[in-house]
């Protein structure tokens, strides 16, 4: 068992069924985790999740009893059905989201 480094744990957690059929490979975990290694946190894990809510879900919560102080998530957040990583990551928060309508106007404007 490694010895703790004294700096806060981090993990990463990707979600996208297309980078567990291999239809394209993940560069934004390994990305992410450098990042914060540079930052002065400890990557314990980066870990890859297909699209269901549950995966997800399991994939935080095995981050958080790892010891991560922080979780990073990318991927799920696009306009399609199956992007649901705000509604899963409020929910293991326990946490309602909410809109801000200032900024939907932005994005509409754009």
């Amino acid at each position: 068992m490694g010895e703790s480094t004294g700096r806060p744990r981090a993990a990463v957690v990707v979600t996208g069924s297309e980078l567990l059929t291999g239809a394209i490979s993940d560069r934004n975990g390994p990305w992410v985790a450098r990042e914060l290694g540079e930052l002065g946190f400890e990557v314990s894990h980066v870990l890859v999740v297909g699209d269901r809510p549950d995966d997800l879900a399991a994939a935080l919560g095995f981050a958080a009893e790892a010891g991560a102080a922080l979780i990073v998530t990318s991927g799920g957040l696009g306009p399609t059905a199956d992007d649901l990583t705000a509604e899963v990551v409020a929910g293991f928060a326990g946490v309602p989201l909410e809109l801000d309508e200032p900024m939907c106007a932005r994005i509409l404007a754009a």
